[in-house]
């Protein structure tokens, strides 16, 4: 019986329609019939079966020739795995082969350790920095579009889950499109997707920041892939110290900065008007920050200089950066935060006080008006952002 003779059956199974056990959009619940159904639309629209399509458009391209889809494997010439499972006598049983025919786009798939790899740092590139003189129009699914794979959709309620190892993990994150994504309180954000057949399972994780991933595939249901890949990617990761998030500051941000450090250290009128946006004077008069500036400064004594320029506390966007002023009994840390349109001004200013008893790592790393829902001290992953 050929694949497209089984769609037909399929369709009529499901055109009674559904019952649903929430809201459409409102809850995350993985549906192999969903993905059915969305690769049979993508067929409509192409005039062809998904699976032909996607091997033309996306596999070919990226070079993933060791990967197609169960239903249109090569006869001979390929090694191919044995699922197993353990039997009720305890030996290992191997599993028959098996297709997805009509359910192709829910899984189904062959692949190699070399080819996910290559879909990995496809889609981890579009989290990162662009290279120079690199062109999108070309691209097989443009960086926008990956991006949008790797945005959250649907939020999941966090949990405290425990390790094998007896420790234990705060996971908070939620589906984004076919993939999931998490947000480590040390390591910044984690994108993973794992999937399994009758004898088979695998999974698949990178660091979003770095773009190093971590795939692995299993040929038995004993072994448990998304344990030890998550433990080999958080091990590498610890291996290079790697940074939660690497942000790059505008040139504006880092002008702006020095602007304000100086006007921080002594003020004045003229030089406020020129760097802050309206909405500084009208959101706190400037002399009343100017008169808390010099309160400020009475508490932490006389204001030091910076041997190599501003010592960098923080940055949350390429628009948004903390610093730090050391003074005689402690320090000021000053933030601001830039409007986007041209020329840049400052629509954001912050400063406060810290005694120089507060141990370093109490001392605040984010102190934006807007981002205050967070309450101090907070756990997170800014503190371990890399700025260049």
């Amino acid at each position: 019986m050929s694949s497209e003779t089984l769609v037909v059956p399929l369709v009529e199974r499901i055109r009674p329609g559904f019952n649903y056990s929430n809201h459409p959009g409102s809850a995350f619940e993985y549906s192999n019939i969903g993905f059915t159904m969305a690769g049979l639309a993508v067929g409509k629209a192409v005039g062809r079966r998904v699976e032909d399509w996607v091997t033309d458009e996306i596999l070919r391209p990226l070079g993933m020739n060791s990967t197609w889809f169960d239903n249109r494997a090569p006869e001979g010439g390929t090694l191919q795995a044995v699922g197993y499972s353990l039997n009720t006598e305890g030996e290992w049983a191997g599993f028959p082969p098996a297709v997805s025919d009509a359910m192709a786009a829910a899984g189904g798939m062959q692949s190699t350790i070399t080819d996910l790899s290559v879909w990995v740092r496809f889609l981890a590139a579009a989290t990162r920095p662009a290279m120079a003189g690199a062109d999108d129009h070309g691209a097989v699914v443009s960086r926008a579009s990956r991006r949008e794979l790797q945005r959250i959709h649907q939020v999941d309620i966090p949990s405290l889950q425990a390790r094998p190892d007896g420790t234990w993990k705060f996971v908070t994150g939620g589906y984004a499109l076919g993939l999931f994504v998490r947000e480590d309180l040390h390591r910044g954000r984690i994108v993973t997707h794992s999937g399994g057949l009758p004898g088979f399972i695998l999974n698949m994780v990178w660091h979003a920041d770095s773009g190093v991933g971590v795939v692995v595939l299993t040929n038995s249901h004993r072994g448990n892939p998304v344990a030890l890949s998550e433990d080999a990617l958080f091990r590498a990761l610890a291996v290079h110290d790697t940074p939660a998030r690497t942000v790059r500051p505008w040139p504006e941000t880092r002008r702006m900065m020095s602007a304000a450090d100086a006007l921080v250290r002594s003020w004045d009128d003229d030089a406020a008007a020129e760097i802050f946006a309206d909405n500084i004077d009208f959101d706190r008069p400037l002399p009343q920050r100017r008169a808390a500036i010099d309160e400020l400064v009475a508490q932490v004594g006389p204001l030091r200089q910076d041997a190599g320029g501003p010592e960098i506390v923080s940055s949350a966007t390429p628009a948004d950066i903390t610093w730090s002023i050391p003074a005689e009994r402690g320090e000021l840390i000053c933030m601001i935060h830039l409007t986007p349109v041209r020329p840049a001004q400052i629509q954001e200013f912050e400063v406060i006080a810290v005694d120089r008893g507060v141990p370093r790592a109490a001392r605040p790393t984010d102190i934006s008006a807007r981002r205050r829902t967070y309450a101090r001290p907070t756990v997170s992953p800014l503190p371990n952002t890399h700025v260049v």
